[in-house]
């Protein structure tokens, strides 16, 4: 009797085992090639940037996605301020599902315009502002390495725009004087 109960003991042991071993098997092979580590060796996702990029000394935002085929993203938000300061924001976000970048992003053009961009792009953008940075004598922030390092191979050059650094035009109004006004009353203009 007591060596049948360790027969079935025995059985139920190998069950179980096996079935631990297919669970383990089953985790590495979903998540094989899925580690942020490995992030950037996948393509690129969706990125966007500030409507007004183009704009001399505007402060533009803009996000930088790495996508894995099984739907997991990376992504980068960045803040450059191309007047003077350079990039003043950097976060990395690791884990994330398109649904969570979307809303994400969601989130940051509620507060601002942002448009679809080339990954190139966005990549200058943040070269563009480290080097505003350290040219004012001023650190990075600590995440711009991680950032940097999730570009991976995306070559900022290869996009042929240009940023205007430097402060904004501004249009110089003509002095209001009393002949101006006089003017103005003369002759309507």
């Amino acid at each position: 009797m007591s060596s049948r109960k360790q027969n079935h003991a025995q059985k139920r042991s190998a069950r179980h085992k096996k079935r631990r071993e297919v669970a383990r098997n089953r985790r590495q092979t979903s998540t094989e090639g899925s580690s942020p580590s490995r992030a950037p060796s996948w393509p690129t996702g969706d990125c966007w940037i500030g409507a007004d990029w183009f704009e001399r000394g505007a402060d533009v935002p803009a996000v930088f996605v790495r996508r894995h085929s099984s739907g997991q993203c990376v992504a980068v938000r960045l803040r450059v301020d191309l007047s003077d300061e350079g990039l003043t924001e950097v976060e990395v976000r690791h884990g994330l599902s398109e649904q969570n970048v979307l809303a994400w992003v969601g989130t940051l053009s509620d507060k601002e315009s942002l448009v679809q961009a080339r990954p190139e792009l966005v990549v200058k953008l943040g070269h563009t502002g480290a080097d505003l940075t350290t040219d004012n004598g001023d650190k990075v922030p600590s995440a711009w390495r991680s950032a940097v390092e999730l570009f991976g191979d995306i070559d900022a050059e290869a996009s042929s725009d240009t940023f205007l650094t430097g402060l904004p035009d501004t249009e110089e109004k003509p002095r209001d004087t009393w002949l101006n006004r006089m003017a103005r009353w003369l002759f309507g203009t």
